[in-house]
């Protein structure tokens, strides 16, 4: 670097900050993700029509609700797909983030759990079994020894 302050800075392409240390990524952090990624992945096969008993019985009388209805869940799934890769990027902020998106999920699949019932025995497992590996996942998060990697200089978090 120079004292010339009408010259730019230089700087080596070594120097440049290249985010965060994803190698240093503890294993607690990496199986929270991939437990996040397989029940989103479940959560929108689950989706499919016949999978789940009634859930697209009305969308035959209005095409409007219907296109609504998977355009929310798409929207849903990209959001939680984003804020699950920021999360694996080290962005701290986004691990709260998808805390607060998971919290609104289960208080909306859990408060009425008897329309998951009506949906049949598959609803009941998928629900169950992701909403279970979802909160290992931000105990993982959250409570473990990779809460820290967030806040750490090689974490963009």
């Amino acid at each position: 670097m120079t004292d010339d302050p009408f010259r730019a800075p230089k700087a080596r392409l070594s120097d440049a900050d290249t985010g965060p240390d994803l190698a240093a990524r503890p294993a607690s952090v990496t199986l929270a993700c991939r437990l996040l990624w397989a029940t989103l992945i479940i959560g929108a096969l689950s989706m499919i029509p016949g999978v789940r008993t009634g859930l697209w019985s009305g969308v035959g009388e209005n095409a409007g609700a219907g296109a609504f209805a998977l355009g929310f869940i798409v929207a849903m799934t990209v959001l939680e797909a984003w804020l699950i890769r920021l999360v694996s990027h080290g962005r701290g902020w986004a691990r709260w983030l998808l805390l607060a998106y998971l919290l609104a999920g289960w208080l909306m699949t859990f408060s009425d759990f008897s329309e998951s019932i009506g949906q049949g025995m598959a609803a009941v497992v998928i629900d169950l079994s992701t909403g279970i590996a979802e909160v290992v996942a931000i105990c993982l998060l959250f409570l473990s020894n990779g809460r820290f990697w967030f806040g750490k200089p090689g974490a963009s978090g």
